[in-house]
């Protein structure tokens, strides 16, 4: 059985050749929102066959929109990914906030017999980027463009719209918080 988890990307960097470096995490401990759990020991053990052929794809299909550079557990239980995006539609997808996350997709192999939901052990066959990740805590933190060192430079870089849009989300937020 095919079975993926989401989580949403954190960091989006552009390339000085027209790709993206996007950080985030792919995995958590926590629970989904289908209420199942990944172990990070079960990601730890799948990661050496992942990197053979660490393809990034979109939306679970079946073409690669760029390649895992780095993807690794911490101690702290959490699946960190980066990665290469060179596919122009994947690019900008990203940066439209389109695709604000990560799925990583696999066979079980293994479930804890006293929690069916807790999955010990999978076959990580892809990761792929995703418009509506399951795992809340796996977030795109932010995007610069190239030689552009601060979010300053990314929101004067934006067209008005998506400028306008940006303050009102930010703004909704703040409120959100502060109530």
């Amino acid at each position: 059985m095919q079975k993926t988890f989401f989580a949403e990307l954190r960091k989006v960097e552009a390339g000085s050749d027209d790709t993206l470096t996007v950080h985030g995490i792919a995995s958590t401990e926590s629970r989904d929102s289908t209420g199942e759990i990944i172990t990070a020991s079960a990601i730890r053990k799948a990661l050496p066959a992942y990197r053979e052929f660490p393809a990034i794809r979109e939306m679970h299909g079946l073409s690669a929109a760029g390649t895992a550079i780095e993807i690794d557990v911490d101690d702290d239980g959490i699946t960190k990914i980066v990665a290469s995006i060179i596919d122009p539609m994947a690019i900008k997808k990203i940066r439209s906030g389109t695709y604000r996350g990560f799925s990583i997709g696999g066979k079980v192999l293994k479930r804890d017999p006293d929690d069916p939901k807790t999955i010990t052990e999978i076959l990580l066959t892809e990761v792929s980027l995703v418009d509506r990740p399951a795992n809340g805590e796996a977030k795109i933190a932010l995007w610069k463009a190239a030689g552009a060192p601060t979010l300053d430079s990314v929101f004067k870089a934006m067209d008005p719209e998506d400028r306008a849009l940006t303050l009102i989300k930010a703004t909704h937020k703040i409120a959100h918080r502060a109530a």
